[in-house]
């Protein structure tokens, strides 16, 4: 149950004063969300919208299979309240509720029962950050860009295990390790694994949908390097072996500031794509990072 307090009185919550949106369901508040002029109230199961625009509450809506096991599973955005489950990742935007992750990836990957998934979102780089870290060793993470509307992933975040995130005073995205608790990590993104030395590789993307042809019109990429870097570009279409060139190279020497590159693509009738990046020189973590690599496409019309 909910407890409401008498109209600006707000430290006061008398006893008989509360609102039930379900009762005897078996579960538990985990997370109240303010949204506009509804309150989201996540269960483990479910989450409901309750309307308080009004003297009476009422419950608007209910979504079933949106609910969380942890509060750090909830995070507000500009763009509306974002939660994540093994379902999926889910946006409430006021309108209704949209997912984020169909298609795209798949949540149900995580280990829900030893780990604790988190999320976060950075308000500096627009980006929304699930963070679940699966061994002692290695961290992982899932980012969402919501100006290029793609995911990436990588294993860079820091020290494993960690606190669930907070926002420093520019609205970057900040946790503490617990090997070493007197430093507050800031979290950056590397978005592709190298594949070998000189080597980047992307995952075979389909693109919304695997049974629909698309034509590739264009590739972004996000890309900081130390010292100079020649970076030669490669695809492959619907599942080949080999790699097709794209008629480009490209020069990079942007002393650890983020660029931004585009390449001009006219890659027809094809189902999925996978790009490759070669460089010139042997990869290391410390001296180049590729980021968010958004691909602009458009859909064939099916027969």
């Amino acid at each position: 149950r909910m407890m409401k307090s008498p109209v600006n009185k707000f430290s006061v919550l008398p006893s008989t004063s509360f609102l039930d949106v379900v009762v005897n369901d078996g579960e538990s508040i985990v997370k109240l969300v303010l949204y506009g002029d509804r309150i989201l109230q996540y269960k483990q199961s479910n989450m409901y919208v309750v309307n308080i625009a009004q003297a009476i509450e009422f419950l608007e809506t209910s979504y079933e299979g949106v609910g969380v096991n942890k509060p750090c599973q909830v995070t507000t955005t500009e763009f509306g309240i974002v939660s994540i489950n093994k379902n999926g990742c889910w946006i409430f935007t006021g309108e209704g509720l949209k997912s984020l992750s169909e298609g795209k990836i798949d949540l149900s990957l995580l280990d829900w029962t030893n780990d604790t998934p988190s999320i976060g979102y950075d308000f500096v780089r627009n980006v929304l950050v699930i963070y679940c870290g699966t061994d002692g060793t290695t961290d992982e993470f899932y980012e969402y860009n919501f100006v290029y509307n793609n995911w990436t992933s990588g294993n860079t975040v820091g020290l494993y295990p960690a606190t669930n995130f907070v926002r420093d005073k520019d609205g970057s995205l900040i946790y503490y390790s617990n090997s070493d608790t007197d430093k507050a990590y800031k979290h950056t993104s590397t978005a592709v694994v190298p594949v070998t030395g000189n080597i980047l590789v992307t995952k075979d993307e389909f693109l919304d949908s695997p049974a629909v042809k698309k034509d590739i019109h264009k590739l972004i990429f996000h890309v900081k390097a130390d010292g100079a870097q020649t970076i030669g570009i490669y695809y492959r279409k619907d599942g080949e072996t080999s790699w097709t060139t794209v008629n480009a190279t490209y020069d990079i020497d942007t002393s650890n500031i983020y660029v931004v590159k585009e390449v001009e693509l006219n890659i027809f009738n094809i189902y999925s794509i996978q790009f490759k990046f070669s460089l010139t020189t042997a990869l290391s973590d410390t001296n180049f990072v590729l980021g968010s690599v958004p691909i602009y496409y458009s859909w064939k019309e099916p027969i």
